[in-house]
C-alpha cells in the first residue's frame, strides 16, 4: 500500500515551503496540465512580464505575473488547486471604463461586474477548463496593461 502525504504536506497546501513550479503542476494530468502551461506561456509572453510564486492565503500557492514596467500591481493569477485549478485577473473599479472597448466585449463587461467586488477591486475568476479560457483571461489581463501603461 503506497503511503500518501497528508493534505497539509501537499506542496500546494504547505505554506511553511515554498514549492518549486514543477511540484504546483505535479497533482495534474491532461487536459488541465496542458491548460496549465499554455496559461503560463501567454501569461509570461507579455511586455516585461515576470512570474512569481507567492502565498495568496486562501488560494495557497499561486502563480502570480507582474509587469516589470508597471510594479504596482498584480495583472493575473494561476491558482493550480489540485480539486480546481483557475485563473484570476483582478479589475480596478475605477479603470473598468477605462479598459478598450475594442479588447473588452460587452460580455466581458458583464463578466467583469458579475464578479466578487472586494475593496474597490472586480476579481474576475475563471476555472480552468479550456485554452479559450486561458486567451480570454489573457486578453482581459493585456486589455489592463494596456490600459495602465496609457495612464502613466
Amino acid at each position: 500500500m503506497a503511503l500518501t502525504a497528508p493534505p497539509s504536506k501537499l506542496p500546494w497546501n504547505n505554506r511553511f515551503r515554498m514549492p518549486t513550479d514543477a511540484e504546483l503542476l505535479s497533482a495534474f494530468q491532461a487536459p488541465t496540465l496542458g491548460y496549465l502551461k499554455h496559461a503560463r506561456e501567454r501569461f509570461k509572453a507579455g511586455p516585461s512580464m515576470l512570474e512569481m510564486i507567492c502565498w495568496h492565503g486562501t488560494w495557497k500557492w499561486t502563480f502570480a505575473y507582474r509587469s516589470i514596467a508597471l510594479m504596482q500591481c498584480q495583472w493575473a493569477y494561476i491558482l493550480p488547486d489540485p480539486a480546481k485549478a483557475q485563473i484570476c485577473v483582478p479589475v480596478l473599479e475605477a479603470s473598468l471604463a477605462d479598459l478598450p472597448a475594442k479588447k473588452v466585449s460587452k460580455a466581458m463587461r458583464e463578466l467583469i461586474v458579475k464578479s466578487p467586488l472586494i475593496d474597490g477591486t472586480y476579481w474576475v475568476t475563471w476555472d480552468l477548463t479550456s485554452k479559450g479560457v486561458v486567451d480570454e483571461a489573457c486578453t482581459l489581463a493585456m486589455a489592463r496593461m494596456g490600459e495602465m501603461a496609457g495612464a502613466r
